[in-house]
Formats: C-alpha cells, sequence, structure tokens
C-alpha cells in the first residue's frame, strides 16, 4: 500500500516466476480469462524437503490455511499476516488494477471498524499505520501486514477480527471508493519515474509475449477511473476465498492458544 517498488528487485522476483507466466505468443483471449490461483498445497507437500519442526500448519474445513511459529525474541511482538493468493495476474482485461484499489479499500471501512476506525483502533494500542499495519499487491498475490504490540489473548482476537474483516467483510462505501480513486491516481503519476519507466522496458523485453507485461498492479488509468462498487466486489468475490488464504503468524504467543482462536474466527 505504501511501500516502494524497487525496479531490480521486481525484475529478479519475474525471473523467478517467468515459469508460470512466459508463452511464445499471447492469445487473443488469454487476457480475458482470469488467472487460476496458486496450488492450495503446501511447498512441502510437492516436496522431499522438510519443514522446520517449530512451524504448526493446519487448514480449516472451508480451505482457509495456517502456518504459526512461536519466536519469543524479541518479546511481546506478533507479526500476523494475510496472504491472499491473488494478484494482478488474476485480473481480466476491465479489471486492471482492481487488485490494488481493493487492497487499499479493505482500509476504509469493513464489518467491524467503519471508514476511519480501523487506523485508530491501530493506535489506540500503540501500533504505527504504515510501519505496523501495512498491504501489499503483487502480480500473483496480495498481503496484509499487522505487527502487534503483545500477543496477549485480546490483541491476538483483535487482530484476526481485523483480518477477517479484510477477508471477507469489506464494505466498499460509493463515498470511500470515490475518496480513494484518487490517491490512487496519484500513486500511479508519482511512480512515473525514470526508474519505473525503465523497469517497465526491460520486463516488455524480457518477457516479451506474456501476460504479465499486461498486469502491472497499478493498473490502468481508465479501470482506476471507472472503478465502482459492483466491479470492485466482483473481484472481491471470486479471489477473496478461503481456499485461496493463508494466515500467518510469528512471534511471542502461545501457539495452542493462537490455533483455537483462529477456529473461532475464521471456521
Amino acid at each position: 500500500m505504501k511501500k516502494k517498488v524497487y525496479p531490480l528487485r521486481c525484475l529478479i522476483f519475474l525471473v523467478i516466476i517467468a515459469p508460470l507466466t512466459l508463452t511464445k505468443t499471447l492469445p487473443v483471449a488469454w487476457a480475458k480469462v482470469p488467472a487460476p490461483c496458486l496450488s492450495t498445497l503446501w511447498p512441502h507437500e510437492k516436496s522431499d524437503l522438510l519443514p522446520d519442526p517449530d512451524l504448526i500448519f493446519g487448514k480449516l474445513p472451508n480451505g482457509i490455511r495456517y502456518v504459526l511459529m512461536e519466536n519469543h525474541e524479541p518479546k511481546d511482538r506478533v507479526s500476523l499476516h494475510l496472504n491472499v493468493q491473488a494478484g494482478s495476474l488474476n485480473e481480466s482485461d476491465d479489471q486492471q488494477g482492481l487488485a490494488h484499489f481493493l487492497e487499499h479499500m479493505l482500509f476504509n471501512g469493513s464489518e467491524h471498524f467503519p471508514p476511519g476506525e480501523l487506523v485508530k483502533y491501530f493506535q489506540s494500542i500503540g501500533m504505527a499505520f504504515g510501519n505496523d499495519a501495512n498491504a501489499h499487491t503483487g502480480f500473483a498475490e496480495t498481503v496484509y501486514d499487522v505487527l502487534l504490540p503483545t500477543g496477549s489473548k485480546e490483541n491476538i482476537e483483535k487482530g484476526l477480527l481485523v483480518m477477517k474483516d479484510y477477508a471477507r467483510g469489506a464494505l466498499l462505501l460509493k463515498s470511500e471508493i470515490d475518496r480513494e480513486r484518487g490517491i490512487i491516481l496519484a500513486e500511479k503519476r508519482t511512480r512515473n519515474s525514470v526508474g519505473y519507466r525503465t523497469y517497465i522496458s526491460s520486463m516488455e523485453f524480457v518477457f516479451s509475449g506474456s501476460k504479465i507485461t499486461l498486469r502491472l498492479p497499478i493498473g490502468t488509468e481508465e479501470v482506476i477511473k471507472k472503478a465502482d462498487r459492483r466491479l470492485l466486489k466482483d473481484y472481491y468475490d471470486a479471489w477473496y476465498r478461503p481456499e485461496n488464504m493463508i494466515l500467518i503468524m510469528a512471534g511471542d504467543f502461545d501457539a495452542g492458544l493462537a490455533e483455537s482462536l483462529i477456529k473461532s474466527a475464521f471456521s
């Protein structure tokens, strides 16, 4: 949401995921068909490499997966993340930029946090919006990050409530959409630097003919300007599904307690 894009890092990332996206020619109908979600298997379920034994993996009946790791140094810090396995590659032609737009909107009103209240809550428990609460949209994922000040039951419960609202509680109010539209257009203009244009040119050269060159997360001005609740909700309903989500928690907390709270919040 407020993270800088570094061309070299992005290019390295693209090289890594290139086998998933490259093709010699771009089929005419391809851009109209959303990409499938990533595998619902854990990486170690497709490999002979064993995961860290301190990791706790789980999956709820509805498909949401979670992975927990207790790490008691430093004390009183808990890192909580919701990884939605969908990004700009999952957009159709008339959705270019909606994954990123939606990411912004999830901070602007949800079932348990009306517009303006989420940031106030973060600040009330000593968190700084931007440093301790943020998000980013990539080609194949959208990730929401919260750094809780303690691993108390109350903080974990409230943190999971925030994640639950990200997952399925967005209000997508027209007034908030219209307000955020200007912010996103300004972000798009700010990105239009020599470095960013060089990054795009390099990507188009390296990945010529692949879908990834047509799905920059920032999207197109045309789509951003016309985005409304229906378009955003269509993307939200299609991709923010339990089987596309992974909840990650690491830090100074009791894993048994956290696991029970996750099941209570997301089942």
